[in-house]
């Protein structure tokens, strides 16, 4: 009987297999497997909270049911509760303790927790056990190495991830990795297409088992006047994405857009009460099923669905693979190409993604005309005041570079160090992290290139009014070079802390440039690093120079430059989307399309 449900469920007659599987469970009071089979359905059907209510059946039956204890900790992480899924796959792991995905899973939830040190070891267990398990195992632990700063072997270990990576995706039963995995490197474009392409055939199939019984969504809504806008997010909280969008929403024309924000988390903060507030319409999908949410989308008329989210955690790509809206696109989430049909639209500016550097890129660029990000208003503490407050020399010239540890490598940090040598009463003050690891691998990098590795100062975690207070004691922020600054250097631009930049030959590294162009600052994007270090001396050292900067930013905040104007920004989104619009309804689909 259930080799026959797997069978019905695989020809998608889910609601026949999940019968099925019910009336083998009840038959097989102490059958642990059945609870186990219908769990799993339910999961891939993305009826979440049934899911984890045929885990426990499981469990009630078999206190010793790895898979069970496994499959319920994967629920769990799905639904943002890190230490529930961390005590599941201990249980799983007491029980079976070679069992590889229980591993990976411990693994990935202690690297969520920042518990980077016992996760080690257990991604190196994990590829060990099982060839299966290898591949993503060995790609999260690269990912986990730059977090850990831990630079041994770098460009010899990011080749060997190149390899893997490409030997898998030339066969069709090879491995299946996480695009964002390999933002951390200066990954070629075409290996990241072909990752991304990989990850967006896995939703297209899903989409295709869910929707196999009742047939796609039907979109036969005439273009109205006033389109209706959704965005789909889980970043609706204290997040990049969330601090960035928290006052968009409410600056659109009502008369141009109706807007409807899709979550894909229930976290209640000031960030989401201020999105929500913005909305006309504001929906928490965190308790629905893919199927289900596309089927909300759907019958709210959303002409034009912007997923937020893309490769990134706790999204649902599922949800836009099913097509509940005629139109759709990803934007400011993600930032790489996604690869797939179903998102056929990015939205994005000439600097970040230029023609000639988008070869790879699927999407039909739309082209913002200033910059492909929004700016918000922040709250700022009155505190700190001084230097001495924060561990800063009083008289020193204070790099500052609050970029989460990942985003430093070699090369980066290299030039951060010859900087330092050249001007000598100066300081770097890094953000300090999750590990002591990781910033004694920081300090030892400083002591090999002859630097004291005193004169690295790490800020520590701080409220949100209270981190941005502390940009007033820096006086140049230093860009790292793969992977930009994105809400770290608006945060920086909005508080008056010129940002440093040097762009790279992808989007995530050209985010500073448009920033900085955005802000009226173009002299501040270097096209080498042999410019950058020379126009961080020259700043530091010649104070008028530096000065001269600040009087320009603090002129465009209060003019305001196109950065800081959140009016004009929505302005050129819903133009933006009506271009989308006809494009869609015209086809085929342009290359680019401009807002002028």
């Amino acid at each position: 009987m259930l080799g026959r449900a797997g069978a019905l469920g695989h020809l998608g007659r889910r609601d026949d297999a999940e019968a099925l599987l019910r009336e083998t469970a009840d038959a097989f009071p102490g059958d642990a497997r059945p609870c186990i089979d219908l769990g799993d359905l339910l999961r891939m059907s993305g009826r979440l909270d049934a899911a984890a209510d045929a885990y426990r059946a499981a469990i009630r039956r078999d206190r010793t049911s790895a898979p069970a204890y496994n499959n319920l900790g994967a629920i769990f992480q799905l639904t943002h509760r890190p230490a529930d899924a961390e005590t599941c796959y201990r249980r799983a792991l007491r029980h079976a303790p070679d069992r590889p995905d229980a591993v990976y899973n411990l693994a990935c939830v202690l690297d969520d927790l920042g518990e980077l040190e016992e996760a080690e070891p257990l991604y190196q267990r994990a590829a060990r056990i099982n060839l299966a398990e290898a591949p993503r195992a060995l790609a999260a632990l690269a990912f986990l190495r730059r977090k850990l700063a831990d630079w041994t072997d770098h460009d010899a270990r990011r080749e060997a991830l190149f390899r893997m990576a490409r030997e898998h995706l030339a066969r069709p039963d090879g491995a299946t990795f996480q695009p964002f995995t390999f933002s951390l490197f200066d990954t070629p474009p075409d290996l990241s297409a072909a990752i991304a392409r990989r990850q967006a055939e896995t939703f297209e199939a899903e989409a295709h088992r869910l929707l196999a019984a009742s047939g796609p969504f039907v979109h036969t809504r005439p273009v109205p006047e006033r389109l209706r806008v959704g965005y789909l997010s889980p970043d609706f909280r204290k997040h990049a994405v969330g601090i960035l969008l928290q006052d968009l929403f409410g600056q659109h024309d009502r008369e141009a857009v109706e807007v409807h924000g899709y979550s894909l988390l229930d976290v209640d903060d000031a960030y989401r009460r201020r999105i929500e507030a913005g909305c006309d319409r504001f929906t928490v999908l965190s308790e629905t099923s893919d199927l289900q949410a596309a089927q909300r989308i759907h019958a709210d008329g959303i002409d034009v669905l912007i997923d937020l989210g893309g490769y990134t955690t706790y999204t649902r790509t599922r949800i836009p693979a099913l097509r509940p809206a005629p139109v759709q696109a990803h934007w400011l989430g993600y930032l790489g190409t996604m690869g797939a049909d179903f998102l056929p639209f990015i939205l994005t500016d000439e600097t970040v993604l230029p023609e000639a550097r988008a070869a790879h890129y699927s999407e039909t660029r739309v082209y913002l005309p200033d910059t492909f990000v929004p700016t918000a208003a922040m709250p700022v503490a009155d505190t700190p005041s001084t230097r001495a407050e924060v561990g800063l020399p009083e008289g020193a010239f204070v790099f500052a570079s609050f970029n989460t540890h990942h985003k430093i490598d070699p090369a980066c940090f290299g030039a951060w160090m010859r900087i330092l040598e050249r001007v000598p009463e100066s300081v770097l003050w890094l953000y300090q992290g999750g590990t002591e690891a990781a910033r004694a691998n920081l300090r030892a990098a400083a002591g090999n290139l002859g630097i004291d590795p005193e004169r690295l100062v790490f800020a520590p975690r701080l409220p949100m009014a209270e981190n941005l207070a502390r940009h007033r004691l820096a006086d140049l922020f230093l860009d790292t070079f793969e992977y930009n600054a994105g809400a770290t250097a608006v945060n920086a631009l909005a508080l008056g802390l010129p940002v440093l930049t040097k762009p790279g030959g992808r989007y995530l590294s050209r985010m500073g440039a448009s920033l900085n162009r955005a802000a009226g600052l173009p002299d501040l994007v270097c096209d080498t690093a042999e410019a950058y270090e020379a126009a961080a001396v020259r700043l530091a050292t010649e104070p008028r120079a530096l000065a001269d900067i600040r009087r320009r930013l603090a002129d465009a905040r209060t003019t305001p430059a196109p950065l800081f104007d959140t009016p004009r920004f929505a302005r050129s989104l819903e133009a933006a989307f009506r271009l989308m619009v006809r494009a869609h309804h015209d086809g085929p689909l342009p290359r680019t399309l401009r807002v002028l």
